[in-house]
């Protein structure tokens, strides 16, 4: 039995709990009412209404972000603008595009305060770890200064003097492989190791062995930290384009909070290396040494930016330049034409392997046909990277967008597109060489590196590094593809990159 208190306390008890079941089916009355509303508002009601797309991409940022997550948003977009033309409204604040003209209309100088094209969308984009300016992500008052400087580690003279850096990786690289004798081997742990160690010592003036320690099992720890960092973080913008009643909660700060811990133990590695390569000047070349030459007490880099810097390069450098000779050496060795016709130009043009040089090889037609056609095929990054209409809104491909919605242009929608590339899902390196069935293609929507003010500050040096590895590998080996790399490039999920499947190849080493 209870006495008077125990049942008093009880009935406290009850009408709590009883205010937090009504307060929990309120809840579940109106949850579903208040998504449904908004939806009806994001796709009969809200200033982008006009633009086509997926009734869910319309109505709910969810669909988007769902397939984000999954790895397939890039497939999904193309098939969207397959579906619906030239723009989609992939989520009810943003548009996709995927032509030639709308590259010039949202990566373009557009006037006097937008000096470097529209601003980047800052909630795909997230800010520094050590909350400096940086390049990829600078606002346009900052952009110019950063680029002033930052393009002389990029220019011409710098690369040629670059030159002997890279080569000693690939003529490590080549050793490697042949001390695979003959043996089927996964290309894609040895590409990812070159391009990792070359842009290591490039940035902080020392690599960390890359190569040397790779064993072909898999990526090396480096690289797969890094490659790991890239979808982590896009986990992480994931949730924050979401509303805030689902991304800003108790656990979902929790989970950011222990990723943040791991990127910060890996900037504090790379912030030590760059320090030590900032106190050893300017008497090696590298991109280090250019950026202490041109740097200015007045206007120059600070030493925060120099470091950060040197980060994004490693970042932004060494997946991409991988994915590139990934999916240029797939292609070549699946069609045994084109690498007959490879291997003839390269192996007719040369006596002997040293006289492949950056100036040499940018000469060979075929070799730079093949290239850019990877590059188009294969997409390096096929990810829409935003931008931002301004306040008083822009006008892209003929049409006025209101101000402060997400705009961009979906490099693998517009590549793969077949309105804008005749037998665009085909590997055709004609294209590139003057062949009358390319005549009509729209060669403007193709930007591997992006177009503008802001395009990619390495390119010339991911030209270089191409031309030379995939030159000496067609130089040194002969090569098949194991049959279950006959269709590699199928279905390869998306985390901003591609993730790499195996690249099981059997090289056998051209006798001389």
């Amino acid at each position: 039995m209870f006495n008077s208190d125990e049942v008093a306390l009880l009935g406290l008890q009850l009408k709590d709990a009883s205010w937090l079941f009504l307060a929990g089916g309120i809840t579940l009355i109106w949850l579903p009412v208040f998504l449904l509303v908004k939806a009806v508002y994001n796709v009969y009601f809200h200033p982008l209404r006009s633009y086509p797309g997926p009734w869910f991409s319309r109505a709910t940022r969810l669909h988007y972000v769902y397939h984000q997550l999954v790895g397939d948003l890039a497939y999904r977009t193309k098939e969207w603008h397959d579906a619906y033309g030239e723009v989609v409204r992939v989520a009810p604040n943003e548009l996709s595009y995927n032509s030639g003209r709308s590259y010039q209309d949202v990566h373009a100088w557009r006037s006097k305060e937008l000096k470097s094209g529209l601003e980047k969308d800052k909630t795909w984009y997230s800010q520094s770890i050590n909350s400096v300016p940086v390049i990829v992500t600078a606002e346009n008052k900052d952009h110019g200064r950063l680029r002033g400087i930052l393009s002389h580690a990029f220019s011409d003279r710098a690369l040629a003097r670059q030159e002997p850096i890279i080569t000693s990786y690939v003529d490590l690289l080549m050793k490697r492989l042949k001390e695979g004798g003959g043996a089927e081997m996964d290309l894609v742990p040895w590409f990812a190791s070159a391009a990792m160690d070359v842009i290591l010592d490039l940035s902080f003036g020392r690599s960390l062995n890359c190569l040397e320690n790779t064993t072909g099992d898999g990526l090396h720890p480096w690289v797969d930290l890094v490659s790991g960092h890239v979808k982590q973080g896009l986990y992480i913008q994931a949730w924050r384009r979401l509303p805030a009643w689902i991304s800003r909660n108790m656990l979902v700060n929790m989970i950011i909070g222990i990723i943040g811990r791991q990127w910060k133990e890996q900037f504090q590695v790379t912030t030590g290396m760059a320090q030590q390569r900032i106190a050893a000047g300017t008497g090696r070349e590298d991109f280090v040494s250019h950026l202490l030459r041109e740097n200015s007490e007045k206007d120059g880099m600070t030493i925060p930016e120099l470091q950060i810097s040197s980060s994004i390069f490693m970042t932004a450098g060494s997946d991409t330049n991988a994915t590139l000779l990934c999916g240029c050496a797939y292609h070549i060795i699946k069609d045994r034409e084109i690498w007959n016709s490879l291997s003839k130009e390269i192996r007719g043009s040369f006596t002997k392997e040293s006289d492949m040089t950056f100036a040499a090889l940018q000469k060979l037609p075929m070799l730079n046909a093949v290239i850019e056609e990877a590059l188009r095929l294969y997409v390096v990054v096929p990810t829409t990277f935003p931008r931002r209409t301004p306040p008083g809104g822009a006008t892209i491909i003929g049409k006025y967008v209101p101000g402060n919605y997400a705009v961009g242009v979906n490099g693998y929608a517009a590549s793969l597109s077949e309105s804008n590339f005749t037998l665009a899902s085909e590997f055709c390196p004609n294209r590139w060489l003057g062949d009358p069935r390319f005549a009509n293609d729209d060669k403007k929507a193709h930007q591997p590196f992006s177009t503008g003010p802001r395009n990619c500050l390495g390119k010339n040096m991911a030209w270089a590094f191409a031309r030379l590895t995939i030159a000496r590998f067609v130089w040194n080996f002969d090569a098949e593809l194991a049959p279950e790399s006959l269709d590699w490039t199928s279905g390869q999920e998306i985390f901003v990159m591609f993730v790499k499947t195996p690249l099981k190849v059997s090289l056998r080493s051209v006798p001389r």
